[in-house]
């Protein structure tokens, strides 16, 4: 099979946790070095992240450029302003691949030449990862509102689908395609996420690259095909319960201050909120939460979807306390990420 080049996109900025693990995990992959860039946009660590990518530089071809904007979004819109090749590869710094990945993630490309991507059908964990980092990946989401709105992209053992979106989809052995909606898009675009270069160049993604943004701009050209491979990725998400509480605040801080000043194009306005509802009434009542914890439990016997609960009230506070500073102050900003740890 044709090896297409690829160029990975890894945002970094103080990752030093979990850097290391990711470039292993790529190096292992066997690709060939002249069909494979790395770019690392890095905003500014100030930990041993950079020596731990230059430990890595003489066998890889990596290439490391400021991201002056700090964000991951930003990272991602300067690394595909420097990728060459013709598929660009989403992977964050906290991205593990299994062996074989860029392989069975590059193969529907070749016998599916109208679909504008591919992305992993589920998330992995391992026995040593966090309990917190097991949860995310047996539950399929990073954020438990998606599970209630229906956004979700990976395989939820809560309900037993990869997408609460009734879409059409095709099985072919090792992966799906899927037909994309304009009004029901899951969030793709991150955590090993593959797309065409040719298709992305097209979308708005700078100075900030919003995933479900661009998919929603490829799909207005009319490429509105995706395969979802049934293969995962490890994603080492919020080890603990603070680290948790951090990123939902800085997600929430984000979306409110981008989409308060037209900083999004994806019509988040005209999104049902029924979802919002749901999921709002599940944590105030609880009792359907622990039906859920039960639900996943049943599928995938693990003491650790006591999280379920604890992490689905948590979002809710942080995300009602930021909705309702921003109306009274009429005031939103990006997340200092100022000594921020990835």
């Amino acid at each position: 099979m044709r090896e297409p080049f690829i160029s990975v996109i890894t945002p970094v900025y103080n990752s030093s946790a979990v850097i290391g693990q990711c470039l292993s995990a790529i190096e292992a992959q066997g690709y060939p070095e002249d069909k494979l860039e790395i770019i690392m946009p890095d905003g500014g660590s100030t930990d041993n992240t950079a020596d731990i990518i230059n430990s890595f530089a003489g066998r890889m071809n990596i290439i490391t450029c400021e991201n002056p904007l700090k964000t991951g979004e930003a990272g991602k819109a300067v690394g595909i302003g420097l990728a060459k090749g013709e598929i660009i590869a989403l992977v964050d710094s906290d991205n593990i691949m299994p062996e074989n990945y860029i392989r069975d993630m590059a193969a529907p490309f070749e016998t599916e030449p109208d679909i504008m991507g591919t992305e992993p059908l589920y998330f992995r964990y391992r026995e040593e990862d966090k309990p917190l980092t097991k949860y995310f990946a047996m539950s399929g989401v990073n954020d438990p509102l998606c599970l209630f709105i229906g956004n979700y992209d990976k395989y939820s053992h809560i309900t037993g689908r990869w997408t609460g979106f009734k879409l059409k989809t095709q099985d072919r052995g090792g992966y799906f395609v899927v037909e994309l909606d304009e009004k029901q898009i899951p969030t793709i675009g991150a955590n090993g996420t593959f797309l065409k270069r040719e298709h992305l160049l097209k979308a708005n993604y700078s100075p900030y690259m919003f995933d479900i943004d661009v998919v929603y701009e490829i799909l207005k050209t009319g490429v509105t095909k995706f395969a979802k491979v049934k293969t995962g990725i490890i994603h080492i998400y919020s080890p603990s319960l603070s680290s948790f509480v951090r990123k939902q605040s800085r997600r929430i801080d984000d979306f409110l201050h981008f989409e308060k000043n037209s900083g999004r194009t994806y019509p988040w306005a005209s999104f049902p909120v029924g979802g919002v509802v749901k999921f709002s009434v599940y944590c105030v009542t609880l009792i359907p939460l622990f039906a859920q914890m039960i639900a996943g439990f049943i599928r995938k016997r693990r003491w650790e979807w006591v999280f379920h609960p604890v992490v689905c009230l948590a979002t809710l506070f942080i995300y009602a306390a930021a909705f309702i500073r921003a109306k009274l102050t009429k005031k939103t900003s990006i997340k200092d990420r100022t000594g921020w740890k990835g």
